[in-house]
């Protein structure tokens, strides 16, 4: 995958800086949206892990699931 040139504009070279922009624009709406993507499944425990990460920027290690399926069901 190339990254298009304009983005290291916005967003230079940081560990957290993506994190934290996307913690900043995301609502209970985007949060529910992404812990009901796989058909709902188990998104009554992924909707509280991602507030607490939104809430505090700490994801945990490990999850219990893969959360890459439903991001990119929602991407």
């Amino acid at each position: 995958m190339t990254i298009p040139p304009e983005l290291f504009d916005v967003f230079s070279p940081s560990a957290d800086l993506l994190l934290d922009w996307t913690r900043r624009h995301s609502d209970d709406v985007i949060l529910t949206d992404i812990a009901n993507a796989d058909y709902r499944y188990r998104a009554d425990e992924l909707l509280p892990v991602l507030r607490q990460i939104r809430a505090s920027g700490i994801i945990p290690d490990p999850l219990e699931w893969q959360l890459h399926e439903e991001l990119a069901l929602t991407r």
